[in-house]
């Protein structure tokens, strides 16, 4: 009965993939207005579902459709719609996956810097944002990372979501006198923060929503400068990668200033 049933529904995948194409090929995309029509024919047909954008796809006689952070490939009647990945296998390059990544970048100037604990690698012209838990051992990996790197400002947000000991801990080291140092210790070295006062008051409510806002649940985040994310650790090498060339300066001049040790 499974091998059956798998026999059918392939057989009317193939039917439904060789109808979109030759529907498609005999309706050739090409742009302009013949895009906002198409867009606004998808609207009159599916008046409750939100498009975002509508452009030609990387594959001829398709439309690319975006709706929130969905993707999907629809053929010209609107009737048909992909839901999956397009390869340029000439390019060895996952099309789809690139356009969800920009659809899923974030807005760095809405980042609240103020909740964030700032520390900068030389000369600190690269900005990188990170969501971490003082519990999270690959959030000590990308400490460790972190601490290899030149020309960059990280901006630490406490995201204590691994139980009510994070909670302490984050506590601690936001509450302490040097906040960076604080960090540091426990992160690399695992010296305790002094205790937190009971009036020391901490931004991790609003961290958590912030972190929801953005489709983060787990640590470590990372977050680029151009809004990029990404997430869990990585090598130095990588991260450097990631971040990419030395830019402009951060606005913001107020810093604490780490060197790299020496090796």
């Amino acid at each position: 009965m499974t091998r059956r049933t798998t026999s059918s529904a392939s057989a009317a995948m193939a039917w439904l993939i060789s109808a979109l194409f030759s529907t498609a090929l005999a309706q050739p995309v090409s742009g302009g207005n013949d895009v906002d029509a198409f867009a606004a024919r998808l609207k009159a047909q599916y008046p409750a579902t939100r498009f975002d954008a509508v452009m030609p796809a990387p594959v001829p006689n398709l439309y690319e459709v975006t709706m929130g952070k969905n993707v999907a490939y629809v053929e010209p009647t609107g009737r048909y719609f992909l839901f999956g990945h397009v390869w340029d296998m000439q390019a060895r390059k996952d099309l789809t996956a690139d356009r969800k990544a920009a659809l899923d970048k974030v807005d760095p100037a809405a980042l609240p810097k103020e909740l964030a604990i700032r520390s900068v690698r030389g000369s600190g012209k690269r900005v990188l944002y990170v969501m971490a838990d003082p519990q999270c051992g690959y959030c000590r990996q990308l400490e460790r990372a972190v601490g290899d790197l030149d020309d960059v400002s990280v901006y630490t947000f406490l995201l204590p979501i691994l139980g009510p000991e994070s909670r302490r801990l984050a506590a601690d080291v936001w509450c302490a006198p040097d906040k960076g140092a604080a960090w540091r210790d426990w992160m690399l070295r695992g010296v305790s923060p002094p205790p937190a006062g009971s009036s020391c008051e901490t931004p991790f409510a609003a961290i958590e929503r912030l972190a929801e806002s953005m489709g983060i649940g787990a640590t470590p985040a990372l977050v680029a400068a151009d809004g990029r994310k990404h997430a869990g650790a990585l090598p130095a090498a990588e991260l450097s990668a990631w971040l990419g060339p030395v830019g402009a300066a951060p606005r913001d001049a107020a810093t604490t200033t780490v060197k790299t040790p020496a090796r």
